[in-house]
């Protein structure tokens, strides 16, 4: 457990110090602990940690914090809540420390019993860089030089995305500003569009290196666009959930607006990731090229079916595991 003395790799009970609403049925979960012992193991890879709740069945997610950020004792969880799933329902009835004192102190029960808490492992290699795969280069061969990425998300699938384009972005980071990469972001409709101000900030501190285009699936072209689209949001149906979600009375909004509505951004496409869309965006298949996928399993086996169909090699797209369309499995 994390508060015991001595060493500390990571893995161990992290208590909540803050939740943020990012959307009707997504939050950032803020956790926060004593710094580990020993330097981040992966520290210009893309990871991910494992999570689970007293015991139970765990669920790997990618922190949109950084390797550095948890060498602080800081990992900052983006979860989509599905009524029924095992893992994020739980993350969903979370509260934070200062909310869990005070019902401590009503209950006269003791803190350690409050569900403020989440079980999180070390941290685990998603892929490594820059060779974009998921096994390290052999020793004394080369990874191969990888100078294009195109990466299509959905969902939660945006935040391996995140940490893959702070490494394109950042010229000491994997790919020492020698790569370029394209995101294809597809989302249901502007509030189900997660972490636009981090791609903002992202794309606006890369170069030129990194480039962010977003599309709508259930917004029709030419649609007329609505004064607040908190008007008709939904609100998650789960018994006890936490009051941090984003609703009408308590609206998530990005700090530039809405997709496609900060200075000099272009208008998101509509409708589902389709062939005309990434043969416009991805870039050319080539030995320096990989395409990165994470999402639904539908949108990865179609763009897998597109990706082969542009020329692009077997060998040169990486699926990450994506949040199954069943609901009770997240």
């Amino acid at each position: 457990e994390d508060g015991d003395e001595g060493h500390f790799d990571g893995s161990g009970r992290w208590p909540v110090e803050s939740i943020t609403g990012v959307s009707w049925d997504s939050c950032i979960y803020h956790l926060r602990t004593r710094k580990p012992s020993e330097p981040h193991p992966f520290p210009h890879d893309a990871w991910h940690v494992a999570c689970r709740f007293n015991g139970g069945v765990s669920r790997e997610y990618t922190p949109l914090s950084t390797a550095a950020d948890w060498e602080e004792g800081k990992l900052d969880l983006l979860v989509k809540t599905y009524p029924n799933g095992q893992v994020s329902s739980q993350f969903a009835k979370l509260m934070t420390m200062e909310e869990a004192k005070t019902e401590s102190q009503i209950s006269f029960t003791a803190i350690e019993d409050q569900p403020c808490w989440v079980w999180v492992s070390k941290p685990a290699i998603t892929i490594f860089l820059p060779s974009c795969r998921d096994m390290p280069p052999e020793s004394g061969t080369e990874a191969g030089t990888v100078d294009k990425v195109g990466i299509v998300v959905g969902g939660t699938g945006i935040a391996p995305a995140v940490q893959l384009l702070r490494e394109v972005a950042d010229e000491r980071g994997a790919f020492a500003g020698a790569c370029h990469a394209t995101l294809v972001f597809s989302s249901h409709n502007v509030l189900d569009v997660l972490c636009l101000n981090e791609l903002r900030e992202i794309e606006r501190a890369s170069g030129g290196r990194v480039r962010v285009h977003h599309t709508l699936t259930q917004v029709e072209d030419g649609a007329a666009e609505v004064d607040d689209p908190w008007d008709n949001a939904p609100e998650l149906e789960l018994e006890d959930r936490h009051n941090h979600f984003a609703t009408l009375f308590q609206p998530f909004e990005p700090t530039d607006g809405y997709v496609g509505k900060a200075e000099g951004e272009a208008k998101p496409f509509t409708g589902r990731v389709n062939e005309a869309m990434l043969q416009k965006l991805l870039p050319a298949a080539g030995p320096g090229t990989r395409i990165i996928t994470c999402g639904p399993p539908g949108m990865q086996e179609a763009v897998k079916t597109i990706v082969f169909k542009l020329g692009h090699a077997p060998e040169a797209l990486i699926e990450l595991a994506g949040t199954p369309v069943y609901q009770g499995d997240g």
